[in-house]
């Protein structure tokens, strides 16, 4: 599966005129890479990196930025080399990696805020639909050889956001006209998550 979310990272960046960076490398013990699958093969995928050892791989260019989240105590993680094939329902894509993702950080405690650097044309639309805030200057990025910004999401805000809370009337209707909340899994959805992560991890 590793060599199938390589390929189509390396597709989807080298499409968009990016250097596809370290797709044929092998991922930090630490990260956990989150696949959709249609009939067995990829088509959409991210990676979770967590903030052990070697650190983010945005701390190349934001480390000021993200320390002053680490010294409050987070447990910080990023989002790296997310891609989706063009050929596949995105809505369906997205919603799969969103609840791998969700439900892994309600399950291991081990992350409480989420950074990941993206083109600046596409920054609105990860502020729009999740809630990102941005957090970094625009910055030339050298992995990718691009433009890049730093964006921010903490898991709490995000909770906050999907349940309505402490919203005003403007940002109320901008969060129902997310609906990111269908992204989500139910939560029966998530105690039959529970359950096989703790048998798995039982065995």
């Amino acid at each position: 599966m590793q060599r199938q979310t390589a390929a189509l990272v390396e597709r989807m960046y080298a499409a968009r005129g990016l250097i596809p960076y370290g797709t044929q490398a092998d991922p930090d013990e630490h990260d956990l890479i989150v696949a959709a699958l249609r009939n067995g093969h990829a088509v959409a995928t991210l990676t979770l990196r967590m903030d052990c050892g070697g650190g983010l791989l945005a701390d190349a260019l934001y480390r000021d930025e993200i320390d002053a989240i680490r010294q409050r105590g987070a447990r910080v993680s990023e989002i790296t080399r997310l891609a989706i094939s063009p050929d596949t329902a995105s809505y369906d894509a997205l919603s799969g990696l969103l609840q791998a993702l969700y439900t892994l950080a309600r399950l291991t405690a081990h992350m409480t805020d989420i950074f990941i650097e993206v083109h600046p044309r596409h920054a609105r639309f990860h502020q729009r639909v999740f809630g990102f805030r941005r957090a970094g200057a625009e910055r030339i990025c050298p992995r990718v050889d691009a433009p890049a910004v730093l964006l921010h999401l903490s898991r709490q805000a995000f909770e906050a956001s999907l349940a309505g809370r402490g919203l005003s009337r403007v940002q109320a209707r901008a969060w129902r006209s997310r609906r990111v909340d269908r992204l989500l899994p139910s939560e029966e959805e998530f105690q039959a998550f529970r359950q096989l992560f703790d048998a798995s991890a039982a065995g």
